[in-house]
């Protein structure tokens, strides 16, 4: 069962000491050192909307993580819980980008296989089945979702900071994608009629149930909110400069060991 760390003794607080570094001086080596880091050394961590299936809810699973329930949303680096059904999660998104993703289905062991460009064709080496998921002709237990990831900057209320993430969407979530893609791309700066940048404005996320005949299951529900001021204005473009020019991405080993399953939230 997997819980935040806690101190179980008295922690001596650091001793603060006066610098003689100038601020400009340092600006200029602002980087520095760390320019050989890619994605394989960096965890971004997964805001994942967690459904009755996830397996951190699961109390008997060695994955558990104590209060965790359906409809809270868990930063999966970190352990973070957000219940967004009463309090909303600040949002900046970033960057967008949209695959089709190979996953292998849950009653064979589950799992992360790959992914192929949206314009792929991978399609037509798929059929559907009764629930009209794409299967793989030559191997029906390898499942093809179009998935939308949402890269951009959340507030932890823990750690009282902005930082990067990556939400992702699937299925009935690519309802809530593209209307939320449309309400960004009609934003306009205020007092202009000109296309506003994806990172102008923050975003409250909330979370409500959804349901469809028998199935229950929780959907993001983007509200926007007020725009950004300038540091988090440039925080959010640094971040879309270093995926546009491919510098920064998504880790797949992360994704599988994020708990995200092709098949654990609302019927397709």
């Amino acid at each position: 069962m997997a819980k935040q760390q806690v101190a179980t003794s008295p922690q001596k607080a650091p001793e603060v000491v006066e610098s003689d570094l100038d601020l400009e001086f340092l600006k200029q080596d602002s980087g520095m050192g760390l320019e050989d880091l890619g994605s394989s050394d960096i965890s971004l961590p997964f805001l994942n909307l967690l459904q009755p299936l996830s397996e951190q809810c699961n109390t008997a699973a060695s994955t558990y993580v104590e209060g965790a329930v359906a409809g809270m949303v868990i930063n999966t680096v970190s352990g973070e819980l957000f219940n967004a059904r009463k309090e909303p999660i600040k949002f900046i998104p970033c960057y967008y980008d949209r695959k089709y993703v190979e996953w292998i289905d849950r009653e064979s062991g589950g799992g992360y296989v790959g992914e192929h460009t949206i314009d792929s064709d991978i399609l037509d080496f798929c059929e559907r089945d009764d629930r009209g998921i794409p299967r793989l002709k030559n191997d029906k237990t390898h499942m093809v979702v179009e998935t939308a990831y949402w890269y951009g900057l959340f507030f932890s209320v823990e750690n009282n900071s902005w930082s990067q993430c990556l939400i992702v969407f699937k299925s009935s979530g690519l309802k809530v994608s593209r209307k939320w893609n449309n309400s960004i791309v009609t934003s306009k700066i205020p007092n202009t009629d000109i296309q506003a940048p994806r990172w102008l404005y923050e975003y409250d996320l909330y979370v409500e149930s959804q349901k469809k005949g028998n199935n229950t299951w929780w959907a993001f529900q983007p509200e926007r909110s007020q725009i950004v001021n300038k540091k988090l204005y440039n925080m959010a473009k640094d971040y879309y400069t270093l995926l546009k020019a491919g510098v920064l991405k998504r880790d797949v080993k992360s994704e599988q060991m994020s708990g995200i399953k092709a098949d654990e939230d609302a019927p397709f």
